[in-house]
């Protein structure tokens, strides 16, 4: 079975954006992995079938450590717009991302969908 990263990511933030979102975060892969590559390719579909801006410093690359993860999160809840959505590479990150947000947001619950 072949997974097709682009169409899951740009179904993904489509539904980021029919639930409300504006500002979504994309935390991708490396730059060189062809998954990465395929996977922001949805990223700016969806938003242009909406006809929503692309907030370039919502895009990151992570090298999965937890130290640029953290970083990544770091400069984002650091704009005075934050993301109100995440699409991620892959869930060990989302967990990772969930657990980051907790240090900013420790009485909230964050959701994953």
């Amino acid at each position: 079975m072949i997974s097709n990263v682009r169409d899951g990511a740009q179904q993904a933030v489509n539904y980021f954006i029919e639930h409300g979102h504006r500002r979504i975060a994309h935390l991708n892969g490396p730059e060189t992995m062809t998954t990465s590559r395929e996977r922001h390719s949805g990223y700016p579909d969806a938003h242009r079938a909406h006809q929503l801006p692309i907030h370039p410093e919502l895009i990151k690359h992570t090298d999965f450590s937890r130290d640029r993860n953290k970083a990544i999160i770091d400069s984002w809840m650091q704009q005075d717009e934050f993301p109100t959505a995440i699409l991620a590479f892959k869930d060990l990150i989302v967990l990772e991302i969930m657990s980051l947000l907790k240090q900013y947001y420790p009485d909230k619950k964050t959701r994953c969908r």
